[in-house]
């Protein structure tokens, strides 16, 4: 099938993939780099464990939420949380940058929750 054949609907989901996905490198990148610039394996470790506990409960506010609202409005707001996430890790330097990955963490982590939206969009 060729690309003009598609939906016009497939053709706009493939063209958000293929735009929302190069981000995905932070996940294997962030750690790597946080370990270059000096903190230790001890470190890291505690700052995304801390990210991840810190955010259960705003993913159980978040599923709670999108059980009810548009799904496009979820798609949006998982990328809306990644962009946020992104800049505040892009702003993590100093003596701040602890603070910074481990919001820009919690942030990601809450927008992970709303992941089972894409399956969900896709059998529309």
């Amino acid at each position: 099938m060729r690309w003009f054949e598609l939906p016009v609907e497939a053709r706009r989901y493939i063209l958000y993939h293929a735009l929302a996905s190069p981000v995905l490198i932070t996940w294997y990148a962030l750690p790597f780099y946080l370990m270059k610039v000096g903190y230790g394996v001890l470190e890291v470790g505690a700052i995304f464990t801390a990210a991840d506990l810190l955010s259960v409960p705003v993913i159980v506010l978040l599923g709670r939420r999108f059980t009810r609202v548009d799904l496009r409005l979820g798609l949006a707001a998982i990328d809306l949380m990644e962009a946020v996430s992104l800049a505040l890790f892009s702003m993590a330097y100093g003596p701040l940058a602890p603070l910074l990955v481990l919001a820009g963490q919690l942030v990601d982590e809450a927008s992970s929750v709303l992941y089972f939206l894409y399956p969900a969009y896709e059998r529309i």
